[in-house]
């Protein structure tokens, strides 16, 4: 639909029957093009791209790469390299994510994917091997993943900042312990409007290395049976408003696992979720949770 006001020419443009565009006598489908008021024309009409450039209107054919040719020629391996680890990164970002699970919607972001994905391919860039093979080492590089916030938008440093947090790894590893000795709500969180009670989360994830394989031309897990083995365990409801009058403690188990490999660490992530007492029920208060990986070892 051309907007009151615009009026393309004839010999330049004509809007035809089922949303069709009709360029000098010739039909075209339009795939996400639009019409400017200076009648130029901005997206895809059939095979032809037109933008601007530097403030004048170019149009470009789009361009189609065999998928052999991709593959096989030297002019692309950069882009094979790129793609391989950019794969990696997506592979190790969602056994990450998932780590969370079934907390990821109230306490990440809509962009906690790429976020993640490029702490863990700046960590692939750190492994040994060829560009393109390069090793994920989580626990030579853990540094780069600690810190990391779930949701960018709202920190949990911003939330929750009591004193003297402990996070306790098991010799094994396979039992991760979170401790926070008592203190003064008021002092050390920051809670929303209308904010009654909070409970505390502990999501740990075993995280293998992963390498790359040749046969299958992919990353794949050094030990895929540990892998992704995660456990997220709350705290008892707290009610908001002075001291707490005891210390906070709980336990996440891996089960299933007994000893973990040189090959596996363990991620462990701290957040917290805020709830509102009505007639005696506590219900979420969405989009003011957060959580952050706290410990990697």
């Amino acid at each position: 639909m051309v907007k009151r006001g615009i009026n393309p020419s004839e010999s330049y443009l004509k809007l035809g029957v089922n949303g069709h565009i009709k360029e000098n006598n010739c039909v075209c489908i339009v795939t996400m093009a639009r019409v400017t008021a200076d009648n130029n024309k901005n997206g895809k009409v059939g095979g032809l791209v037109y933008y601007k450039l530097n403030g004048k209107q170019v149009v470009r054919a789009i361009g189609k790469v065999s998928k052999l040719r991709l593959k096989k020629s030297k002019s692309f391996s950069k882009m094979r390299e790129n793609m391989s680890e950019f794969g990696a990164a997506s592979k190790v970002g969602k056994v990450i994510r998932d780590s969370i699970t079934p907390y990821a919607k109230q306490c990440g972001d809509p962009y906690v994917s790429g976020r993640l994905n490029a702490v863990v391919k700046r960590i692939i860039a750190n492994g040994q091997g060829e560009q393109g093979r390069r090793c994920f080492d989580l626990l030579a590089n853990k540094a780069m993943l600690e810190g990391f916030e779930f949701n960018g938008n709202l920190k949990l440093g911003s939330l929750f900042y009591p004193p003297n947090i402990e996070v306790r790894y098991s010799n094994c590893k396979h039992c991760v312990s979170l401790l926070v000795p008592d203190f003064n709500t008021d002092n050390y969180i920051n809670a929303p409007n209308g904010a009654t009670h909070f409970r505390l989360v502990l999501a740990v994830s075993a995280l293998s290395n992963y390498i790359y394989h040749m046969a299958n031309r992919q990353y794949e897990p050094v030990s895929p049976i540990e892998n992704g083995a995660n456990a997220v365990v709350l705290s008892p409801e707290v009610p908001l408003g002075g001291r707490i009058g005891n210390d906070i403690t709980f336990d996440a188990n891996l089960d299933g696992v007994d000893t973990l490999p040189l090959s596996v660490g363990v991620i462990s992530s701290v957040g917290i979720i805020f709830y509102q007492e009505v007639n005696l029920q506590l219900y979420e208060l969405v989009g003011r949770s957060a959580i952050r990986v706290v410990m990697v070892g």
